[in-house]
């Protein structure tokens, strides 16, 4: 069960950067093309769970930033820089903030 829960995750990553670096390149928006993965590590980064939180979906961005350099023609590391900074950018914001799809709502019976 363990062992899905790290594969599933992976062949996503690995099929939205297949997608990105392959076919979304030719659909170009006045000059630029977005890029899913980041935006896909935003947010798992904002709507993760906390108990796992900080090993498995900083482990996830670490993963799709080294899938990136593998197939980008940037200087290796460059993804893996920027999605782990921002994994833990997020990790920072969740402790110091609460957000309305987080909170814990109890309500008390008056």
């Amino acid at each position: 069960m363990n062992f899905v829960k790290l594969i599933f995750p992976f062949l996503i990553i690995y099929l939205l950067v297949l997608l990105q670096v392959s076919f979304f390149v030719h659909f170009n928006f006045w000059g630029w093309v977005p890029n899913f993965v980041i935006i896909l590590v935003i947010f798992l980064n904002f709507f993760a769970k906390e108990e796992n939180f900080f090993s498995s979906v900083f482990f996830q961005s670490l993963m799709a930033g080294f899938l990136l350099d593998i197939f980008s023609n940037k200087f290796f590391g460059f993804y893996t820089i920027i999605l782990g900074m921002i994994s833990l950018f997020i990790i920072n914001l969740n402790r110091y903030f609460v957000f309305p799809w987080k909170e814990k709502r109890v309500s008390k019976v008056v």
